[in-house]
């Protein structure tokens, strides 16, 4: 199984390497490029680039926060803190609220 893995992180990394040099990306792609941005580390940081010419990105990700499992939700977090959007700030302090009364 792990040269399966292997092949469609290759696969992925393709694609995306790809599409990165669209001027604009598909949007049939995009549901597909945020979950490998939101994936395995090793993946994250050119899907993260390549979606990062969308002019919605940081709604889309806090739009997600509630509806991502907690290692999609920790990647989407540091992505929007290293994006340094103010837009993000009050639905992240909201998420971290609920975290804190589900614990």
């Amino acid at each position: 199984t792990g040269t399966a893995g292997h092949g469609s992180s290759s696969l992925a990394k393709t694609a995306i390497s790809l599409l990165a040099t669209f001027p604009q990306l598909p949007e049939a792609f995009t549901p597909h490029v945020f979950a490998v941005a939101l994936g395995p580390k090793s993946q994250r940081a050119e899907a993260q680039q390549c979606l990062e010419r969308l002019p919605n990105l940081v709604e889309s990700l806090i739009l997600k926060l509630p509806c991502i499992e907690a290692e999609e939700r920790r990647a989407a977090i540091e992505w929007l803190g290293r994006l340094g959007n103010t837009r993000a700030v009050a639905p992240l302090r909201a998420e971290l609220t609920r975290a804190r009364d589900a614990a």
